[in-house]
């Protein structure tokens, strides 16, 4: 599968991102390839995706969204 929803088109014309690009940057992470826009700032769109991807990589698995860990209560007592 190809995802080419205009991933990162702002970051690569004008130099920032979007929030709705970011977020389909990391919907990339189901997609076999991923499509982008060309324009002078190709190079850091293609550095924002590695690092949205290889961050989306601890969150997802094979089959699907996968939890991580939550670790905001380690320590604290049970309150009964």
């Amino acid at each position: 599968m190809v995802w080419a929803t205009q991933v990162l088109e702002d970051l690569a014309e004008d130099g920032w991102p979007s929030r709705a690009e970011t977020t389909d940057a990391s919907m990339a992470q189901l997609a076999d390839r991923v499509m982008l826009d060309e324009g002078p700032y190709q190079v850091h769109a293609v550095r924002l995706l590695g690092g949205v991807l290889r961050r989306m990589d601890r969150h997802r698995s094979f089959g699907g969204p996968r939890l991580s860990v939550l670790h905001a209560w380690d320590g604290q007592q049970e309150l009964v």
